[in-house]
Protein backbone atom coordinates (compact mmCIF):
# COMPACT_ATOMS: atom_id res chain seq x y z
CA UNK A 1 0.00 0.00 0.00
CA UNK A 2 1.19 3.51 -0.80
CA UNK A 3 2.90 5.51 1.98
CA UNK A 4 0.80 8.15 3.73
CA UNK A 5 2.24 11.68 4.16
CA UNK A 6 1.77 13.29 7.57
CA UNK A 7 3.43 16.67 7.95
CA UNK A 8 7.10 16.14 7.12
CA UNK A 9 7.07 12.34 7.56
CA UNK A 10 5.82 9.36 5.57
CA UNK A 11 3.95 6.51 7.25
CA UNK A 12 4.11 3.03 5.78
CA UNK A 13 3.65 -0.61 6.74
CA UNK A 14 6.73 -2.81 6.73
CA UNK A 15 6.79 -5.82 4.40
CA UNK A 16 4.42 -8.42 5.80
CA UNK A 17 2.39 -5.75 7.60
CA UNK A 18 3.88 -6.60 10.98
CA UNK A 19 5.13 -3.09 11.79
CA UNK A 20 4.12 0.49 11.20
CA UNK A 21 7.08 2.71 10.40
CA UNK A 22 7.72 6.35 9.54
CA UNK A 23 10.27 7.72 7.10
CA UNK A 24 11.56 11.02 8.43
CA UNK A 25 14.58 13.28 8.66
CA UNK A 26 16.76 12.95 11.77
CA UNK A 27 18.61 16.18 12.52
CA UNK A 28 21.15 14.44 14.76
CA UNK A 29 22.00 11.83 12.11
CA UNK A 30 21.74 14.41 9.31
CA UNK A 31 19.94 11.85 7.17
CA UNK A 32 16.59 10.17 6.64
CA UNK A 33 15.77 7.28 8.97
CA UNK A 34 13.04 4.68 9.33
CA UNK A 35 11.41 4.83 12.78
CA UNK A 36 9.58 1.85 14.28
CA UNK A 37 6.19 3.19 15.41
CA UNK A 38 5.42 -0.13 17.14
CA UNK A 39 8.38 0.16 19.49
CA UNK A 40 6.24 0.25 22.65
CA UNK A 41 3.25 -1.64 21.23
CA UNK A 42 4.55 -4.38 18.95
CA UNK A 43 1.72 -6.69 20.05
CA UNK A 44 -0.83 -4.46 18.32
CA UNK A 45 0.10 -5.60 14.81
CA UNK A 46 1.34 -9.14 15.41
CA UNK A 47 -1.08 -10.79 12.97
CA UNK A 48 -0.25 -8.28 10.23
CA UNK A 49 -2.00 -5.23 8.78
CA UNK A 50 -3.74 -5.72 5.43
CA UNK A 51 -5.14 -2.22 4.87
CA UNK A 52 -4.70 1.27 6.32
CA UNK A 53 -6.48 4.62 6.02
CA UNK A 54 -5.57 7.99 7.50
CA UNK A 55 -8.10 10.23 9.25
CA UNK A 56 -7.33 13.93 9.44
CA UNK A 57 -9.01 15.56 12.39
CA UNK A 58 -8.72 16.18 16.09
CA UNK A 59 -6.59 14.16 16.55
CA UNK A 60 -5.03 12.53 13.46
CA UNK A 61 -5.49 8.74 13.48
CA UNK A 62 -4.05 6.05 11.23
CA UNK A 63 -6.49 3.13 11.09
CA UNK A 64 -5.43 -0.40 10.23
CA UNK A 65 -7.37 -3.60 9.50
CA UNK A 66 -5.53 -6.75 10.58
CA UNK A 67 -5.50 -10.22 9.07
CA UNK A 68 -7.64 -11.57 11.92
CA UNK A 69 -10.36 -8.92 11.44
CA UNK A 70 -9.34 -6.72 14.37
CA UNK A 71 -8.93 -2.97 13.95
CA UNK A 72 -6.11 -0.92 15.44
CA UNK A 73 -5.47 2.78 15.40
CA UNK A 74 -2.49 4.93 16.18
CA UNK A 75 -3.13 8.54 17.17
CA UNK A 76 -0.44 10.95 15.98
CA UNK A 77 0.84 14.34 16.95
CA UNK A 78 3.70 14.30 14.48
CA UNK A 79 5.21 17.69 15.34
CA UNK A 80 5.30 16.84 19.04
CA UNK A 81 6.51 13.28 18.27
CA UNK A 82 3.63 11.84 20.30
CA UNK A 83 1.69 8.73 19.35
CA UNK A 84 -0.55 6.19 21.06
CA UNK A 85 -1.98 2.84 19.95
CA UNK A 86 -5.52 1.62 20.59
CA UNK A 87 -7.42 -1.52 19.65
CA UNK A 88 -11.07 -1.63 18.57
CA UNK A 89 -13.58 -4.47 18.60
CA UNK A 90 -17.03 -4.47 17.03
CA UNK A 91 -20.34 -5.70 18.39
CA UNK A 92 -22.02 -8.84 17.13
CA UNK A 93 -21.22 -12.52 16.71
CA UNK A 94 -17.85 -13.24 15.04
CA UNK A 95 -17.52 -9.57 14.02
CA UNK A 96 -14.51 -8.98 11.75
CA UNK A 97 -13.40 -5.88 9.86
CA UNK A 98 -12.68 -6.53 6.18
CA UNK A 99 -11.85 -3.08 4.88
CA UNK A 100 -11.41 0.55 5.95
CA UNK A 101 -11.67 3.84 4.06
CA UNK A 102 -11.77 7.54 4.89
CA UNK A 103 -14.03 10.13 3.25
CA UNK A 104 -13.40 13.87 3.56
CA UNK A 105 -16.51 15.69 4.83
CA UNK A 106 -17.65 19.31 4.27
CA UNK A 107 -17.25 20.07 8.01
CA UNK A 108 -13.45 19.55 7.68
CA UNK A 109 -13.63 16.24 9.57
CA UNK A 110 -12.83 12.94 7.90
CA UNK A 111 -15.40 10.16 8.24
CA UNK A 112 -14.11 6.62 8.78
CA UNK A 113 -15.95 3.75 7.05
CA UNK A 114 -15.59 0.00 7.56
CA UNK A 115 -16.88 -3.18 5.97
CA UNK A 116 -17.83 -5.43 8.91
CA UNK A 117 -18.61 -9.14 8.59
CA UNK A 118 -20.89 -10.71 11.23
CA UNK A 119 -23.04 -13.75 11.77
CA UNK A 120 -26.62 -12.46 12.05
CA UNK A 121 -29.39 -14.94 12.85
CA UNK A 122 -27.08 -17.75 11.70
CA UNK A 123 -26.23 -16.08 8.37
CA UNK A 124 -22.88 -14.46 7.51
CA UNK A 125 -23.49 -10.88 6.40
CA UNK A 126 -21.35 -7.89 5.53
CA UNK A 127 -22.38 -4.35 6.47
CA UNK A 128 -20.90 -0.99 5.50
CA UNK A 129 -20.74 1.25 8.59
CA UNK A 130 -19.13 4.52 9.66
CA UNK A 131 -18.10 6.28 12.85
CA UNK A 132 -20.63 8.96 13.77
CA UNK A 133 -19.29 12.44 14.58
CA UNK A 134 -19.51 13.34 18.25
CA UNK A 135 -21.64 16.37 19.18
CA UNK A 136 -20.23 19.46 20.85
CA UNK A 137 -20.87 19.27 24.60
CA UNK A 138 -21.96 22.49 26.37
CA UNK A 139 -20.07 23.84 29.36
CA UNK A 140 -21.83 25.00 32.53
CA UNK A 141 -19.88 28.27 32.39
CA UNK A 142 -21.56 29.08 29.06
CA UNK A 143 -24.89 29.52 30.86
CA UNK A 144 -23.74 31.94 33.58
CA UNK A 145 -26.13 34.91 33.88
CA UNK A 146 -25.26 36.27 37.32
CA UNK A 147 -24.17 35.37 40.83
CA UNK A 148 -27.78 35.14 42.07
CA UNK A 149 -28.96 32.85 39.26
CA UNK A 150 -27.19 29.57 40.01
CA UNK A 151 -30.38 27.48 40.24
CA UNK A 152 -31.90 28.80 37.01
CA UNK A 153 -28.54 28.63 35.20
CA UNK A 154 -28.11 25.01 36.30
CA UNK A 155 -31.60 24.15 35.04
CA UNK A 156 -30.87 25.77 31.67
CA UNK A 157 -27.55 23.93 31.43
CA UNK A 158 -29.15 20.58 32.28
CA UNK A 159 -31.84 21.14 29.64
CA UNK A 160 -29.17 21.82 27.02
CA UNK A 161 -27.08 18.83 28.12
CA UNK A 162 -30.17 16.59 28.04
CA UNK A 163 -30.74 17.42 24.37
CA UNK A 164 -27.08 17.02 23.41
CA UNK A 165 -26.73 13.67 25.21
CA UNK A 166 -29.44 12.27 22.98
CA UNK A 167 -27.11 12.71 20.00
CA UNK A 168 -24.36 10.37 21.27
CA UNK A 169 -24.15 7.06 19.37
CA UNK A 170 -21.79 4.42 20.75
CA UNK A 171 -23.32 1.32 19.17
CA UNK A 172 -22.39 -0.71 16.10
CA UNK A 173 -24.62 -1.23 13.06
CA UNK A 174 -26.87 1.36 14.69
CA UNK A 175 -30.14 2.96 13.66
CA UNK A 176 -31.77 6.04 15.20
CA UNK A 177 -35.36 7.08 15.80
CA UNK A 178 -35.51 10.88 15.93
CA UNK A 179 -38.92 12.14 17.03
CA UNK A 180 -38.34 15.52 15.41
CA UNK A 181 -37.90 14.02 11.95
CA UNK A 182 -39.93 10.81 12.14
CA UNK A 183 -41.97 10.27 9.00
CA UNK A 184 -44.06 13.29 8.01
CA UNK A 185 -43.33 15.22 11.21
CA UNK A 186 -40.49 17.03 9.45
CA UNK A 187 -41.86 20.34 8.21
CA UNK A 188 -44.65 20.68 10.77
CA UNK A 189 -44.99 23.15 13.62
CA UNK A 190 -46.92 22.40 16.84
CA UNK A 191 -49.04 24.71 19.01
CA UNK A 192 -50.46 23.90 22.47
CA UNK A 193 -53.71 25.61 23.49
CA UNK A 194 -52.60 25.89 27.14
CA UNK A 195 -49.55 25.30 29.31
CA UNK A 196 -51.23 22.93 31.80
CA UNK A 197 -54.37 20.85 32.14
CA UNK A 198 -56.21 17.91 30.57
CA UNK A 199 -58.13 17.75 27.31
CA UNK A 200 -55.81 20.41 25.90
CA UNK A 201 -55.85 20.67 22.09
CA UNK A 202 -52.55 20.55 20.22
CA UNK A 203 -52.55 21.76 16.62
CA UNK A 204 -50.06 20.74 13.93
CA UNK A 205 -49.47 22.82 10.80
CA UNK A 206 -49.50 19.70 8.60
CA UNK A 207 -51.13 16.26 8.58
CA UNK A 208 -49.14 14.51 11.31
CA UNK A 209 -51.42 12.45 13.53
CA UNK A 210 -53.17 9.11 13.17
CA UNK A 211 -55.64 7.37 15.47
CA UNK A 212 -52.86 5.00 16.60
CA UNK A 213 -50.97 7.92 18.16
CA UNK A 214 -53.09 7.82 21.33
CA UNK A 215 -50.68 7.08 24.19
CA UNK A 216 -47.72 8.72 22.51
CA UNK A 217 -46.40 12.03 23.81
CA UNK A 218 -45.52 15.48 22.47
CA UNK A 219 -42.36 16.96 23.98
CA UNK A 220 -41.06 20.48 23.59
CA UNK A 221 -37.38 20.55 22.70
CA UNK A 222 -35.10 22.73 24.81
CA UNK A 223 -33.25 25.12 22.49
CA UNK A 224 -30.03 26.39 24.09
CA UNK A 225 -31.48 25.12 27.36
CA UNK A 226 -34.76 27.05 27.07
CA UNK A 227 -38.14 25.36 26.64
CA UNK A 228 -39.94 22.58 28.47
CA UNK A 229 -43.19 20.67 28.32
CA UNK A 230 -44.59 17.15 27.87
CA UNK A 231 -48.10 16.07 26.96
CA UNK A 232 -49.68 12.62 26.54
CA UNK A 233 -52.08 12.21 23.61
CA UNK A 234 -55.44 11.06 25.03
CA UNK A 235 -57.76 11.50 22.04
CA UNK A 236 -57.46 11.77 18.24
CA UNK A 237 -59.54 14.39 16.43
CA UNK A 238 -58.04 14.56 12.94
CA UNK A 239 -54.63 14.55 11.25
CA UNK A 240 -53.78 18.02 12.60
CA UNK A 241 -55.51 18.00 16.01
CA UNK A 242 -55.25 15.85 19.14
CA UNK A 243 -56.30 16.28 22.77
CA UNK A 244 -53.64 15.83 25.44
CA UNK A 245 -53.05 15.54 29.16
CA UNK A 246 -50.13 17.79 30.01
CA UNK A 247 -47.69 15.85 32.20
CA UNK A 248 -45.06 18.58 32.49
CA UNK A 249 -46.05 22.22 32.13
CA UNK A 250 -45.07 24.01 28.92
CA UNK A 251 -43.24 27.28 29.47
CA UNK A 252 -45.56 29.07 26.99
CA UNK A 253 -48.11 28.51 24.21
CA UNK A 254 -45.92 29.92 21.46
CA UNK A 255 -45.80 27.91 18.23
CA UNK A 256 -43.07 25.27 18.42
CA UNK A 257 -41.04 25.66 15.24
CA UNK A 258 -40.16 22.88 12.83
CA UNK A 259 -37.66 20.57 14.54
CA UNK A 260 -38.33 22.06 18.00
CA UNK A 261 -40.73 19.35 19.20
CA UNK A 262 -40.82 15.57 19.43
CA UNK A 263 -43.45 12.91 18.86
CA UNK A 264 -42.29 10.07 21.08
CA UNK A 265 -42.50 6.32 20.53
CA UNK A 266 -42.52 3.16 22.65
CA UNK A 267 -41.78 0.73 19.81
CA UNK A 268 -39.44 0.55 16.84
CA UNK A 269 -39.57 -1.37 13.56
CA UNK A 270 -37.38 -1.68 10.46
CA UNK A 271 -34.54 -3.42 12.33
CA UNK A 272 -34.48 -6.41 9.96
CA UNK A 273 -30.69 -6.22 9.54
CA UNK A 274 -30.34 -7.35 13.18
CA UNK A 275 -33.12 -9.94 13.21
CA UNK A 276 -32.79 -12.39 16.09
CA UNK A 277 -29.99 -10.43 17.76
CA UNK A 278 -29.99 -9.17 21.34
CA UNK A 279 -29.31 -5.49 20.86
CA UNK A 280 -28.41 -2.55 23.09
CA UNK A 281 -30.78 0.40 23.32
CA UNK A 282 -30.14 4.01 24.36
CA UNK A 283 -33.24 6.14 24.99
CA UNK A 284 -32.88 9.89 25.43
CA UNK A 285 -29.25 9.59 26.47
CA UNK A 286 -29.83 6.81 29.01
CA UNK A 287 -29.14 3.07 28.90
CA UNK A 288 -32.25 0.94 28.30
CA UNK A 289 -32.61 -2.79 28.95
CA UNK A 290 -31.40 -4.96 26.09
CA UNK A 291 -34.00 -6.19 23.60
CA UNK A 292 -34.20 -9.09 21.13
CA UNK A 293 -35.27 -8.18 17.60
CA UNK A 294 -38.36 -10.13 16.52
CA UNK A 295 -39.84 -9.59 13.05
CA UNK A 296 -37.66 -6.50 12.75
CA UNK A 297 -39.21 -4.82 15.80
CA UNK A 298 -38.66 -4.14 19.51
CA UNK A 299 -40.68 -2.58 22.33
CA UNK A 300 -39.46 0.04 24.81
CA UNK A 301 -40.22 0.42 28.51
CA UNK A 302 -41.28 4.06 28.15
CA UNK A 303 -42.08 6.77 25.63
CA UNK A 304 -38.84 8.18 24.20
CA UNK A 305 -38.03 11.10 21.92
CA UNK A 306 -34.72 9.87 20.49
CA UNK A 307 -33.64 6.23 20.43
CA UNK A 308 -30.43 4.59 19.24
CA UNK A 309 -30.39 0.83 18.73
CA UNK A 310 -27.48 -1.39 17.71
CA UNK A 311 -24.91 -3.93 18.78
CA UNK A 312 -23.12 -3.14 22.01
CA UNK A 313 -19.44 -3.58 22.77
CA UNK A 314 -17.21 -3.28 25.82
CA UNK A 315 -14.53 -0.62 26.15
CA UNK A 316 -11.72 -1.65 28.50
CA UNK A 317 -8.75 0.22 29.94
CA UNK A 318 -6.09 -1.84 31.73
CA UNK A 319 -3.26 0.02 33.41
CA UNK A 320 0.36 -1.02 33.24
CA UNK A 321 1.76 -2.69 36.33
CA UNK A 322 2.01 -0.01 39.01
CA UNK A 323 5.70 0.78 39.64
CA UNK A 324 5.56 3.49 42.26
CA UNK A 325 8.83 2.70 43.98
CA UNK A 326 9.42 0.85 47.24
CA UNK A 327 9.18 2.25 50.77
CA UNK A 328 12.97 2.32 51.09
CA UNK A 329 13.30 4.18 47.77
CA UNK A 330 14.47 1.05 45.96
CA UNK A 331 12.89 -0.69 43.01
CA UNK A 332 9.29 -1.90 43.28
CA UNK A 333 10.08 -4.91 41.09
CA UNK A 334 9.01 -8.25 42.67
CA UNK A 335 7.63 -6.48 45.75
CA UNK A 336 4.08 -6.80 47.05
CA UNK A 337 1.91 -3.80 46.30
CA UNK A 338 -1.66 -2.68 46.74
CA UNK A 339 -3.88 -0.03 45.15
CA UNK A 340 -6.17 1.43 47.78
CA UNK A 341 -7.19 4.69 46.18
CA UNK A 342 -6.80 6.44 42.86
CA UNK A 343 -8.26 9.34 40.94
CA UNK A 344 -9.40 8.73 37.37
CA UNK A 345 -9.85 11.52 34.84
CA UNK A 346 -12.98 11.08 32.72
CA UNK A 347 -14.15 12.95 29.64
CA UNK A 348 -17.83 13.20 28.69
CA UNK A 349 -18.67 9.93 30.44
CA UNK A 350 -22.07 8.66 31.60
CA UNK A 351 -20.75 5.88 33.83
CA UNK A 352 -17.99 3.34 34.35
CA UNK A 353 -17.00 0.28 36.37
CA UNK A 354 -13.57 0.15 38.02
CA UNK A 355 -11.49 -2.23 40.10
CA UNK A 356 -8.34 -4.33 40.27
CA UNK A 357 -10.22 -7.58 39.54
CA UNK A 358 -11.75 -7.61 36.06
CA UNK A 359 -14.41 -10.07 37.24
CA UNK A 360 -15.44 -7.92 40.20
CA UNK A 361 -15.67 -4.30 39.07
CA UNK A 362 -17.52 -1.63 41.04
CA UNK A 363 -20.00 0.70 39.35
CA UNK A 364 -19.22 4.41 39.57
CA UNK A 365 -22.09 6.88 39.63
CA UNK A 366 -21.66 10.48 38.50
CA UNK A 367 -25.15 11.49 39.64
CA UNK A 368 -25.52 14.11 42.38
CA UNK A 369 -28.43 15.67 44.26
CA UNK A 370 -28.29 18.65 41.89
CA UNK A 371 -29.26 16.50 38.88
CA UNK A 372 -32.85 16.05 37.73
CA UNK A 373 -34.25 12.66 38.77
CA UNK A 374 -36.28 12.04 35.59
CA UNK A 375 -33.26 12.24 33.29
CA UNK A 376 -29.85 10.62 32.95
CA UNK A 377 -27.13 12.45 34.85
CA UNK A 378 -25.22 14.91 32.64
CA UNK A 379 -22.06 13.61 30.97
CA UNK A 380 -19.17 13.95 33.39
CA UNK A 381 -15.74 15.40 32.67
CA UNK A 382 -13.12 15.70 35.39
CA UNK A 383 -11.41 13.78 38.17
CA UNK A 384 -13.34 11.10 40.04
CA UNK A 385 -12.05 9.17 43.10
CA UNK A 386 -12.13 5.37 43.21
CA UNK A 387 -11.41 3.10 46.19
CA UNK A 388 -10.11 -0.44 45.66
CA UNK A 389 -10.64 -2.91 48.55
CA UNK A 390 -8.62 -5.82 47.13
CA UNK A 391 -5.41 -7.09 48.77
CA UNK A 392 -1.71 -7.06 47.90
CA UNK A 393 -0.08 -8.74 44.89
CA UNK A 394 3.24 -8.60 43.07
CA UNK A 395 1.47 -7.70 39.81
CA UNK A 396 -1.16 -5.00 40.30
CA UNK A 397 -3.33 -3.38 37.63
CA UNK A 398 -6.59 -1.51 37.65
CA UNK A 399 -9.36 -1.77 35.09
CA UNK A 400 -11.90 0.76 33.83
Amino acid sequence: QNPIPLGNILLFTQRGGLNMRSFEFDVMADSYVSVDRNLVADHMTQTGIIQVAFQNGRPDILWGVKNNGDVVGVTFKAKEDVSGWHRHTFGGTDAKAKSVAVIAMPNAHDQVWFVIERTINGIIRRYVEFFEDEPVIPEFEDFYTGAANKVSDLNTYQNAMFEIQKEYIHLDSALTYDGTFAGIIAGATMTPAATTGTGITFTASAAVFTSSDVGREIWKKAIDGVGEGRAEITAYTDTTHVDCRIKKAFNNTVVMAVGNWYLTTASLSGIDHLEGETISVVTDGSKHTQQTVLNGSISLDQQSSKVHIGLGYIGLLKSLNIEGGAANFGSAQSRLRNIEYTTIKFFNSLGARVGTDRYNLEQLSFRSSAHATNRPSPLFSGNFPAIFPEGTEIEKHFYV
